[in-house]
């Protein structure tokens, strides 16, 4: 699950993977990114608008 920081949930969530998330804004825009492993060992990238 991902909160605001009011407490309130994000919609989207849950999502799924198989490893620790890393959060960061690895393109440089206002948004972060969520990094996380799927089942099938690719990356799944969300963006957290």
């Amino acid at each position: 699950y991902l909160f605001y920081s009011n407490g309130e949930a994000v919609p989207g969530f849950p999502v799924y993977g198989k490893s620790a998330i890393d959060m960061a804004n690895s393109d440089k825009d206002k948004a972060l990114e969520m990094v996380v492993a799927a089942e099938d060992n690719n990356l799944l990238i969300y963006e957290i608008n």
